[in-house]
């Protein structure tokens, strides 16, 4: 699939959110997101420090995805949010059975 094709399903996706996807659009402007491709194919917006290797992740009770990294000693860092169409307001937690979740420690 092509990048403008993407591209367009997710304008697409963000004109369908009507008052709600101009302000998806605003935050996207005002926070300098990048367009980015996820390793399993989502095209959505993420924090601008989120680099190849950092992950999204779906945090119980938090309205939007985020992208963490790493952490030497364990755990994970908070690099920023996300902005991935199917993915907010627990969107991609719905009918995931709770007990099979990776619980991460967020440092």
């Amino acid at each position: 699939m092509c990048c403008s094709h993407m591209q367009g399903r997710l304008w697409e996706s963000i004109e369908d959110e009507g008052y709600e996807g101009l302000i998806i659009l605003e935050s996207i402007l005002k926070f300098n997101m990048r367009l980015s491709v996820t390793q399993e194919g989502y095209l959505g917006w993420v924090d601008e420090k989120a680099r190849a290797g950092h992950r999204v992740a779906l945090l119980l009770g938090c309205s939007v995805p985020v992208v963490v990294r790493p952490r030497a000693g364990g755990g994970w860092h908070l690099v920023g949010d996300a902005i991935i169409p199917g993915f907010m307001d627990g969107e991609g937690l719905e009918g995931v059975d709770v007990d099979g979740l990776e619980y991460i420690s967020l440092h």
